[in-house]
């Protein structure tokens, strides 16, 4: 159902259109659902989305109908199969332990459909026996997502926190993975580290990296609950190791770790990213105030970041998680008009995650070509 991305190639370089954007209303799309992690879907044949959203596993899984896409009710799905690392509990004992040392999280990061009951889903995980880690996954389900079988690991930050789970060092957030399709492959933007080895988990010496993997290599290895590997961009070859090798920064500038989300634009001929703005580092004052959108033509420059939506600086709300939805048959194409979601968080009173009341929440966009940058 991905041809459409078989047939794009583009050159570093070219040039970009940055459209203009025209957003509406906010509308709530199901209130009183803490999540901590985006909510990213998928298209059924009889245009439902099926949603999957954080916090820990076990995750929510959500059916919403209709052009605005409204939910009322929500169940919780398993993930089966993760072993712990060395020196975590046995079994699953350390994804059901709330607290370090013991604890591993694992997230929903994005899904992708590869037909109708099977879908892959990318997770982000992290470690806190040994300081803190982090790392992108996979895990599979060929139930249309009911249930969910862990398939591994596929990408570390650079240096020796990205290859070892067992010894004492801390790295950066990677974010969740932001992937577009290109060229056959999966490219998924994160957050990765500079110098590696010597950030905290909101450290200010981040940068965003880009990693791929053929999407048929990916698939086939994950029906068989096993992981293909992965490397990352650097110098201009596709050669460092997805687990803790070197990278090449784009021009993206960090955002909130980069959570968010990727689509391909199909009247631009581009991709675009989401996220949520600030950091706990050094720009703490616009940690999750607003939800942002670039777009490039080749997956290497991108746009200036836009804003879509935001809270004022001066309001205890904020916006996080955000994620793109299609309003054609598939979730990965955007036409002119498309939705952007995200967690709202009021800020008030002490529960749950931020404070307060929360709600998914969505605008719609309408792009409008309008300006041409090089």
């Amino acid at each position: 159902m991905k041809q459409a991305f078989a047939l794009l190639s583009f050159l570093a370089g070219t040039a970009a259109t940055v459209p203009k954007l025209t957003v509406g209303k906010e509308w709530v799309v199901i209130g009183h659902m803490e999540t901590d992690a985006a909510v990213t879907a998928v298209r059924k044949q009889n245009g439902d989305l099926n949603f999957w959203g954080g916090a820990r596993s076990p995750w929510k899984f959500l059916t919403m109908k209709g052009e605005h896409f409204s939910a009322s009710h929500y169940s919780m799905v398993p993930l089966k199969g993760y072993v712990c690392p060395e020196g975590y509990p046995s079994g699953d004992g350390c994804l059901t332990s709330s607290k370090a040392p013991a604890n591993v999280g694992i997230w929903p990061a994005n899904v992708y459909q590869i037909s109708e009951d099977e879908i892959l889903m990318f997770n982000h995980l992290e470690f806190r026996k040994h300081n803190w880690n982090v790392r992108l996954g996979l895990s599979y389900s060929s139930d249309g997502g009911k249930t969910w079988h862990w398939v591994g690991n596929i990408l570390g930050p650079a240096g020796e926190c990205g290859q070892t789970l067992t010894k004492n060092c801390e790295s950066s957030n990677m974010g969740l993975a932001n992937y577009i399709i290109k060229d056959g492959y999966f490219q998924v933007y994160y957050q990765d580290q500079v110098p590696p080895d010597t950030q905290k988990a909101a450290g200010d010496g981040t940068q965003v990296a880009v990693a791929r993997a053929k999407v048929a290599d990916v698939v086939a290895a994950a029906k068989q609950l096993k992981v293909t590997p992965w490397f990352k961009y650097h110098n201009g070859q596709w050669t460092e190791p997805g687990i803790g090798g070197d990278f090449t920064p784009v021009n993206l500038k960090p955002q909130g770790y980069m959570h968010g989300d990727a689509i391909f634009v199909q009247p631009l001929n581009q991709y675009a990213i989401v996220a949520q703005t600030g950091d706990k580092g050094n720009d703490r004052k616009h940690w999750r105030k607003a939800i942002v959108i670039s777009f490039s033509s080749d997956g290497f420059n991108w746009s200036d970041w836009q804003e879509v939506h935001s809270q004022p600086l001066d309001n205890k709300a904020t916006n996080c998680y955000p994620s793109l939805v299609s309003y054609g048959p598939d979730n990965e194409v955007a036409g002119e008009t498309f939705a952007v979601m995200y967690n709202y968080r009021s800020g008030e009173g002490k529960a749950p995650i931020a404070g307060g009341d929360t709600e998914l929440r969505a605008v719609q966009v309408t792009i409008t070509a309008n300006t041409v940058v090089v």
